[in-house]
């Protein structure tokens, strides 16, 4: 049903029993569970005949765990509430009457999702039924004790109602990426997927590439839309697409479908590339397509990375991160998992996080030291080498010639407003735009606190 990341590479996982119905029908399964990414092993799990139907799950700062109870159970005297338990199933705070529908401060009907903001006050967002008059489709706010503080939403289409209220909100996450690429000495990425605003917000922590074109993948798009994106990307424009993920007998023939759509031009970026053949590799290498590549990820879901030294040789690699809950906590992981793989020479490293990775994206202004660049700059320790640095060293992150995150000292020296913040127990300075994404409700990155 829903998933949080608990940090230290384990998440929080709420789960529907197996039948996505009722829970107290599966008395002895626990639908909460604490899970190690990297083993696949249940580390903890709680929560059985204590929940009906759970929806939505927040991790708080504190290590507690929220989960937004969905469904009701009235001879039972269990579901519609949010229940906050202890890191160890205990249960800390309930909202709302268990067993109860209703509308005012203190009940709920079907309560779909729920935040802490960083001063402990709660979000719950009220309504899971597409049925105008069966959803309150409302958000509430209380304080960190419980207390009602406020509500807004109501059912309709008019500017601040609500239908269907199902999580809070999609931009937190654009946010939560933007800080882990900054805080590892990321100033530019790709974002694989349609554009959103917020992403071109000046006060967004990196830089987001705003010309491209994409496809999901052959599987998802099909080959008419796939061929359809392509053709309508100008040529001068990179154009993405996920292919030959995974190591089976289907993802090993997408390099040839590809190649019949017509698509693997000079211009094309594949995303991942594990089940290319070596004929595949160096026939994508001879027409100058590119490759995005993810070795935390394919290493953790396939059990080895990409074979890519033919892209990398010719330049035409570029590292990447993916998601954290199959990737590595930041691109500074990524880069050592890839020195660790062999793939890549030590002395292509650098390359595919600067001028390799600028050339495919095409962004001439970006990836090298030249005149009329970008002053998009990573300041490192004297000495140090870019695989054995973790965020906490980095001594700058500039980003147009500002200094973005780093050491109290470099900001004090440049007149740099923004706020001191502990990352991974250790002092540094974070520029006060990115700072402010922290004090959102929801924002938290783990190992990261304002001080």
């Amino acid at each position: 049903s829903a998933v949080d990341y608990a940090g230290d590479g384990k998440i929080w996982v709420a789960e529907r029993c197996g039948d996505n119905t009722n829970c107290l029908n599966t008395p002895d399964i626990d639908p909460v569970l604490l899970i190690d990414t990297k083993s696949g092993k249940i580390l903890k799990k709680f929560g059985k005949g204590q929940i009906v139907w759970p929806h939505g799950i927040f991790a708080d700062r504190d290590g507690g765990v929220w989960i937004t109870d969905a469904r009701v159970d009235k001879e039972r005297g269990k579901g519609n509430q949010v229940i906050k338990f202890s890191a160890d199933g205990k249960i800390v705070m309930t909202l709302g009457k268990a067993g109860v529908v209703g509308n005012d401060e203190n009940t709920f009907s079907a309560p779909n999702d729920v935040l802490v903001a960083p001063n402990g006050d709660i979000f719950v967002a009220d309504g899971h039924s597409d049925r105008v008059e069966e959803s309150n489709n409302r958000i509430l706010k209380y304080d960190k004790t419980g207390k009602f503080i406020k509500q807004w939403g109501g059912s309709g289409t008019a500017d601040g109602q609500l239908r269907e209220p199902a999580a809070l909100p999609r931009g937190d996450a654009f946010a939560h990426g933007g800080l882990k690429n900054l805080l590892s000495g990321v100033t530019s990425v790709a974002h694989h997927d349609a554009g959103e605003p917020g992403l071109c917000s000046p006060n967004y922590p990196v830089r987001v590439l705003r010309r491209y074109g994409w496809a999901h993948s052959l599987s998802l798009d099909g080959p008419e839309r796939v061929r359809e994106s392509h053709r309508a990307t100008p040529t001068d424009v990179p154009w993405f697409i996920h292919a030959a993920e995974g190591t089976d007998e289907a993802a090993s023939r997408e390099a040839e479908q590809l190649s019949t759509l017509g698509v693997l031009t000079p211009n094309t970026v594949l995303v991942h590339g594990l089940g290319f053949s070596p004929a595949d590799r160096a026939r994508l290498a001879e027409r100058r397509v590119g490759l995005a590549w993810c070795p935390g990820s394919n290493r953790f879901l396939y059990g080895r990375p990409a074979a890519v030294g033919e892209f990398a040789r010719a330049g035409l690699l570029a590292l990447g991160s993916d998601s954290r809950l199959s990737g590595e906590r930041d691109l500074l992981d990524e880069i050592r998992i890839a020195r660790e793989s062999g793939e890549v020479d030590e002395s292509q490293l650098e390359a595919l996080v600067t001028a390799a990775a600028a050339s495919l994206l095409r962004l001439p202004a970006r990836g090298s030291l030249h005149a009329g660049a970008d002053a998009d700059l990573l300041v490192l320790p004297r000495g140090a080498r870019l695989w054995e640095v973790h965020r906490a060293d980095l001594r700058g992150v500039f980003v147009g010639g500002e200094l973005r995150y780093g050491d109290a000292d470099l900001a004090t020296s440049m007149a740099s407003p923004g706020d001191r913040v502990q990352v991974d127990g250790r002092p540094k300075w974070l520029a006060g735009s990115a700072a402010a994404w922290l004090r959102r409700p929801g924002i938290r990155e783990p190992g990261v606190q304002l001080q």
